[in-house]
């Protein structure tokens, strides 16, 4: 959508695809990252969370480039809250917390040309709280908040560094 002129806009190009992007993020020069739920085209029902990649290179012929569907994952805090989404495209780190059968997940994805998304890191979420859990960096470092307890996970090989209860 052209907004520069606002009192006059202008659709200047679509894409149909199954399922639908509900948090919207650039990710670099010419992609946007989508994050929604896939619909079963036959039954119209969602099957689970959906990232996409988009090539908004020709902003008149957007291109889905690629997807990841999280099967058995009913939503997302991101859905809701686009403050639970940690992106960073030059550290390529894609990060959010997801509702599945039997508790709360943080997944952490990269996305790779050619090879599309990668999924480097998914881990129950423990503690609880009122607020969504949230993923932030520091250096090398992933935090994974939620309520009283906060998981550290390193960003070189994804694995679980050391927790702490407050």
């Amino acid at each position: 959508v052209d907004l520069s002129d606002p009192r006059k806009p202008e659709i200047i190009g679509e894409l149909k695809i199954p399922g639908f992007s509900d948090y919207l993020h650039f990710y670099g020069e010419n992609r946007l990252l989508g994050i929604g739920m896939n619909v079963d085209e036959k039954t119209m029902s969602t099957d689970g969370v959906k990232i996409s990649m988009f090539d908004i290179s020709d902003k008149t012929d957007v291109k889905e480039e690629d997807t990841y569907v999280l099967k058995n994952v009913y939503s997302t805090d991101v859905s809701y809250d686009y403050k639970a989404a940690l992106v960073d495209w030059k550290k390529n780190l894609i990060g959010f917390s997801g509702y599945a059968e039997g508790g709360q997940r943080y997944f952490l994805f990269a996305y790779e040309d050619g090879e599309g998304f990668v999924c480097n890191l998914e881990e129950d979420i423990n503690g609880n709280g009122m607020r969504n859990p949230r993923g932030i960096y520091i250096e090398e470092t992933l935090y994974v908040i939620q309520g009283n307890i906060i998981e550290a996970y390193s960003l070189k090989d994804y694995q679980k560094v050391d927790d702490l209860i407050l």
